[in-house]
């Protein structure tokens, strides 16, 4: 009995994916069949716990979330996604400039500017980055950029050197400091 259901599920699953009968074969009811369905550089994460079963539902689960608030980096994907500091000339490697917030997560400053950083990454996500480093876990680039207290705000334009500005501020200081050095 389990074996027909199976069956009408892949077929059921066949057809509302266009008849392709080879992405079809790989269904084996745990909604791998899915999978096929993330187009072009977008990854599926392979969870489908809430997968109906139909694949353009399952096509929903599969693409990227917007990032709509920091990044966290580490030094590896700090290396991929801002600059290599082993490299002694600096280059940025991003496509619109940068705010990297050094942090860690016992100071108390920290935290306090942490929802001003949501905003302004949710609010000015189409023209800046804001990225934050824990330097408790990445020693090596606070090392980097001289931090000697947190929080210290660097900012990345496209061109020149990354800018430092060191301390809790409010919302309206960083957006301030931001605009000051970005539209110079």
């Amino acid at each position: 009995m389990k074996k027909i259901f199976m069956t009408l599920l892949c077929a059921a699953v066949m057809i509302s994916c266009g008849g392709n009968k080879e992405k079809s074969a790989e269904c084996n009811g745990n909604h791998a069949e899915c999978t096929h369905q993330c187009e072009g550089e977008k990854k599926c994460d392979g969870n489908h716990q809430d997968c109906t079963g139909n694949c353009d539902d399952c096509t929903n689960k599969c693409e990227e979330p917007a990032v709509t608030g920091p990044v966290i980096l580490d030094a590896e994907t700090f290396a991929q996604k801002v600059a290599d500091i082993n490299n002694p000339e600096w280059k940025y490697l991003g496509d619109k400039p940068a705010l990297v917030d050094f942090y860690a997560d016992w100071c108390g400053p920290c935290k306090m500017i942490a929802p001003s950083l949501e905003e302004i990454a949710a609010e000015k996500a189409d023209e800046l980055y804001v990225y934050k480093v824990n330097v408790d876990n990445t020693p090596e680039l606070a090392h980097h950029f001289k931090v000697q207290g947190i929080p210290t705000l660097v900012l990345i334009p496209m061109e020149g050197e990354p800018i430092v500005k060191v301390g809790a501020m409010p919302k309206e200081g960083i957006v301030e400091f931001i605009e000051t050095n970005l539209n110079k």
